[in-house]
């Protein structure tokens, strides 16, 4: 697993495994004691992705599924480590990368969206 920054998830930056990710810019939810979060897979990415919050799944993606989302109590989602993950050889699930200061970013009453735009 590798740690890397919110700054990084900007969509141009390449990541360790050659990913680039972007979060967009958050959108305020209508319950304030959640957050919404939200994976895409962008043009030509078909590989399965997934993003977790500790041992809780969030989204996943694959093939023909472009597009997932799930709310979570923020109480619950800020005392985990936000994770995200890729399908590698063979179709391996694999813990790629974690934000290290999501908590500095990822606010109660809002929704990030994280468009996996190349692997």
């Amino acid at each position: 697993m590798i740690e890397i920054s919110w700054s990084q998830l900007n969509g141009s930056t390449s990541l360790s495994d050659g990913d680039k990710i972007y979060a967009k810019d958050p959108q305020e939810i209508d319950v304030p004691s959640e957050i919404e979060i939200v994976l895409c897979l962008g043009p030509g990415i078909t590989w399965w992705k997934g993003l977790q919050s500790s041992e809780i799944v969030l989204c996943q993606c694959q093939d023909s599924q472009r597009y997932n989302s799930t709310r979570i109590s923020y109480d619950t989602f800020k005392e985990r480590t936000f994770t995200l993950w890729k399908a590698k050889f063979g179709g391996a699930h694999t813990l790629m990368y974690y934000i290290a200061n999501q908590n500095e970013h990822m606010k109660a009453g809002y929704s990030y969206l994280f468009e996996w735009a190349r692997d």
